[in-house]
Order: C-alpha cells, then structure tokens, then sequence
C-alpha cells in the first residue's frame, strides 16, 4: 500500500507541464550558476577584505542562525510539497508564515541569554551580532517556507531568479561593507541582506492568494493543520535539529579547539567547495522531492531503481569536479586567496571528497520525508553529530595538529554518508514491497 496518498497522482503527473526531471533541475540551476559565477569573481577581493579570524566570527555567527532556524517553522515547510492539495500547501504555507516572526524572536531572545553566558564568544561578543542575527534567522526561515510554496507550483525560474538575485547581492554587500571595514560583522550583515533580498524575488515571481491566505491565517485553520501535521514538528524536527547542529557545529568546535584561524579557514573552503555541488544538489534535491512523492504515489515499484539511478548520476556528475579539487584545488586557493589561505588551501582534498559524497547522496535525503521515515534520519544524524564531534575533540585531545583533524572529520561524515545511502534503500525497498 502507497505511503503517499493518491490525491498526489492528479497533482504532480509530470514534473512541470512536461518537463523532464533534469530539465527542471537545470531551470533551478540556471540562476544559481550565474550567481556562483559572481561568487568566484569577487572572492578574490573578500579574502583580501576580511582575515581568517574574521571569517571565524562570521562563520560562528551564521552557524548559531543556522541552528537556530531549523526550530523557526517546526519544519512544516516540507510537508508543503507532497500535500494532499493545493489547498493543503497553502494552508501549511500560511501556517510557516505565522510561526516565521514570533519564532525569530524568540531564537533571538536565546541567543541574547546564551551570548551571556560567553557561549558566543568564539564570535567576538559582538553586540551588533545579536542585532543581525535576528533578521539573518527571520529571513532564513522565510526563504525557505517560500521556496517549497514556489516549488509545489513548479516556478523553477523564479526559484532561479531568487537565487541570482541574493548571490549578487550577497557579494555587493559583502564587498561594500570590507572597504568601510565593519570586519565580521559585514560578513553577516551581507549574509543577512541576501536572504531578504532572495525572499523578496520568491514573493513576486508568482500569484500568492493572499485573499485565500489571509483566511488561511485564521487561528481555527492554523492549530487545525498545525494538529493534522504534527508528525513533523514531533520526528521531524529532532531528526533536523541534530543534522543542522552536526552541520554547523565545526566551526564554532574548531575556533574552540584549534583557533579562530582554523576555523575561518574550514569555514571559507567548505562554503567554496560545496557552493557548485551544493547549488545542483539544492535543485536535484528540490525536484527530486516532487518526483520520489509520485514515484511513491503511482508507481512504488520503479522507486528504488529511480534513488539508485540518481545517486549514480550525481556521483557521476560529481567526480570530475571533485578530482580536480583534490589535485589542483591546495595551489588554486593559495593563487586565488591569497598567502593568508595556506591552511584552507591544505584542507580543500579531504573536504572535496567529502562534498562529493554529501552532493551525490545528501541531495536525494527527501526520500525521508516522502516516505515519513523521520525515525531513520534520527538515526543517521545522531551518527553523524556524534562521529563530527568524536573526531575534533578527540583529535584534539590526542595532540593530533589541526589538519588531520579536519581530514579525521571529512572521513567520519564519507562513512555516515555511506550508512545513510543504505537506510534510504531499506526505506523505499521495504514500501515497494509491501
């Protein structure tokens, strides 16, 4: 029996009036990749803006919005895609909206009683840091709840165009706020400006009903999809909390560790490495979704073959990228970067090769939530939170330098990628067979 109710079937009978799976990928990419684009033309010029140290600020403090973001919208946003109806997306999109600005502030209270307790310190204990970072997790939660709303009416391009709009405006802003040398804090202030900015281009790309949206903000409605969903907030939600804390704790566990130059090295060559996999694998991720709900939907059957035919793909598309990360990245970051880079140029193989893996199977981990099996992901990234934190501290205490310790890191999260891989497989071939 389909785990996935078939109401989807009249929904979602092709991926975009027609449009091949890769087809819909490459409109996601197509803004993306030009974003990327001006992210390498002036990387040059913000590594010579901001020191490592700085970036080890930046790097903490968008760790801590990351964290915190996750717990914004009790992760309601990822039932939008595979609902029932059209009806049902906009509800639960009603539903993140509602929760988006009551949530932020409370995330920024926390932040404001953690920041006085020095648990931030790693971030310099800068003030305008906990200004920031309310507006940084606000318009992060917003980006992504309209994201999912864009993608269950299938507006690729002006996903695209959202993604174009905030690389440009990130880089601008960046840049801009190095030359009047606000330090770290321009880091995040123009992190900050790019999520609004993307936000704002996913609200004006497409109709929003805001008259049916308005009606759906009634609190009745709300608590009545708030109940209906609850699975999310209940398995989903811890499953997300331990994989973005997973994520984003190396960073602040470096500066602690090893110092804030190895942290603002880690920071900058993970951010670089994985923005041309990560950009892809977002958009294969996106409509991967879409296409496993039908898949699960029509035919069950054919979904095993469909995850094992994508992973195979990607690591395909990966590899080639990723061997010359491996063998020419370490001379390329040093030319591109500057003299200052030497660490991050020394890290770049190991975090290449796990950017590959993260790319060719992180990015088909919606099969998670197509099939509601949030208890496996538990799993998964208990695994990984333990084996990230195992490595560093461990490393750490053994007098292990820092660069085997970031490779000891990249290694730990290659194998939890691998286990993953095979969770999902007994997910989807347990369903098809039932």
């Amino acid at each position: 029996m389909s785990i996935i109710s078939a109401k989807i079937q009249s929904r979602f009978t092709q991926i975009s009036s027609g449009e091949s799976f890769w087809g819909a990928v490459a409109r996601l990419m197509l803004g993306g990749s030009v974003s990327h684009l001006i992210t390498i033309a002036v990387s040059p010029i913000i590594t010579r803006l901001y020191s490592p140290e700085q970036f080890s600020q930046a790097g903490v403090c968008i760790s801590f919005a990351a964290i915190a973001s996750v717990f914004i919208t009790l992760r309601y946003e990822f039932a939008i895609v595979s609902a029932e109806n059209s009806e049902e997306s906009r509800r639960l999109f009603a539903l993140t909206i509602a929760l988006s600005a009551p949530m932020s502030l409370l995330a920024a209270i926390v932040l404001w009683v953690i920041s006085s307790y020095g648990v931030t310190e790693a971030a310099g204990s800068n003030l305008i840091y906990l200004v920031v970072l309310p507006f940084l997790m606000f318009f992060m939660s917003l980006q992504v709840a309209l994201r999912q709303w864009r993608l269950s009416t299938s507006r690729y391009l002006g996903i695209g165009a959202s993604l174009l709009s905030q690389g440009v405006s990130k880089s601008t802003s960046q840049v801009a706020f190095g030359l009047i040398q606000l330090g770290g804090v321009g880091l995040v202030a123009g992190e900050a400006i790019a999520r609004m900015v993307g936000s704002y281009c996913l609200l004006i790309c497409g109709p929003m009903e805001w008259t049916l949206l308005k009606k759906d903000l009634r609190p009745s409605i709300l608590w009545q999809v708030f109940k209906k969903h609850r699975d999310f907030p209940l398995l989903s939600l811890p499953s997300a909390a331990l994989n973005s804390i997973a994520t984003n704790l190396p960073v602040p566990l470096l500066a602690y560790t090893y110092g804030p130059e190895a942290a603002g090295s880690y920071f900058l060559i993970r951010r670089a490495i994985s923005i041309p996999m990560a950009l892809m694998g977002q958009s294969v991720a996106d409509v991967f979704h879409k296409s496993m709900a039908v898949q699960a939907a029509n035919t069950p059957e054919k979904s095993l073959r469909f995850l094992d035919r994508t992973v195979v793909r990607l690591f395909a598309i990966g590899f080639l990228p990723a061997l010359c990360a491996i063998t020419l990245g370490p001379q390329a970051v040093t030319f591109v970067f500057g003299e200052a880079w030497e660490l991050a140029a020394a890290c770049t193989p190991g975090l290449a090769i796990w950017t590959l893996f993260q790319f060719s199977i992180g990015s088909i981990s919606q099969t998670i939530t197509v099939y509601r099996a949030f208890r496996f992901k538990l799993i998964y990234d208990a695994i990984v939170l333990v084996g990230s934190v195992a490595a560093i501290a461990g490393a750490q205490y053994a007098g292990v330098a820092v660069l085997p310790a970031i490779n000891l890191l990249a290694a730990a999260n290659v194998a939890a990628y691998l286990v993953y891989f095979l969770i999902m497989r007994h997910i989807v071939k347990t369903a098809a067979s039932s």
